[in-house]
């Protein structure tokens, strides 16, 4: 993942006085969050948004790991990856702050929206963020969940107005029997390898966990949090192509080109 990390421009460089903009504590580019100059920690509210669970990372692997040879190659492999942390240690985290993260998202030029996670409480505030990214050019792509319901969980069921929903399939190209469905209504849904979710891990999805973690710095995991990062890097290579594609364009385009096998 070395390289592929964003940077904020605004917070990178030496200020006025000769000191690094990443580390003098000073807001340089106003934004409101002091040394943001590789994303933020919307848990702890600071500029360290390093992962402390594995998903975050496992995800941002799937999405992004450069095709170097080692480990594993990412669906983009030369995308890049804007860390913004809004689950604990615990994964668990707060609808307030994933809304502060994708509000952070947009207003720094990220394109495409990877929110791997998902809950049963209907926020309308919520709805409005993703609303409001959408009618910015961004795209939102979330998980459908992984109680085998008959709908998918929030945000991802907002996706029959805005955004994306990821479901997922197994190892054997079959609708994984965890993943939360698409319910009776129109929506934009799609699925992608979410792995077995079973014991034996070759099963799964293999991606980068930290490098603090003991062992070789690979896991396997699964669910649909797996699957939306294959959909997001899907949807990053298309505007590497072309850039001016807008976010009712990328579920066009996905409609019309998936298979509708499973």
């Amino acid at each position: 993942m070395t390289g592929n990390i964003w940077s904020n421009a605004g917070e990178t460089g030496v200020d006025a006085i000769g000191r690094n903009k990443a580390s003098n504590r000073v807001d340089d580019d106003g934004n409101g969050f002091v040394d943001d100059f590789r994303g933020w920690d919307f848990v702890n509210n600071d500029n360290d948004p390093m992962d402390d669970n594995n998903h975050g990372t496992h995800i941002s692997g799937l999405v992004a790991a450069k095709k170097d040879g080692v480990g594993i190659t990412g669906t983009a492999p030369t995308a890049k990856i804007m860390p913004l942390k809004i689950l604990d240690s615990a994964g668990v985290g707060k609808i307030r702050d994933e809304i502060n993260a994708i509000n952070y998202a947009v207003a720094n030029g990220a394109k495409v929206i990877n929110v791997s996670l998902g809950g049963q409480e209907l926020n309308y505030e919520e709805l409005n963020t993703i609303r409001a990214a959408e009618a910015q050019g961004a795209i939102v792509i979330s998980a459908a969940g992984n109680d085998a319901r008959a709908q998918a969980d929030y945000p991802a069921r907002f996706a029959n107005e805005v955004g994306i929903a990821v479901g997922a399939v197994s190892r054997n190209g079959l609708f994984a029997d965890y993943s939360n469905r698409a319910g009776s209504e129109a929506i934009n849904y799609f699925v992608a390898p979410g792995g077995d979710g079973g014991t034996a891990g070759s099963g799964d999805v293999y991606s980068t966990v930290p490098l603090s973690q003991p062992g070789i710095p690979y896991q396997y995991f699964a669910g649909t949090s797996m699957a939306v990062p294959q959909v997001s890097g899907v949807i990053a290579l298309m505007l590497q192509a072309n850039p001016n594609l807008t976010p009712a364009d990328i579920k066009r385009i996905l409609t019309e080109t998936a298979n509708r096998a499973v």
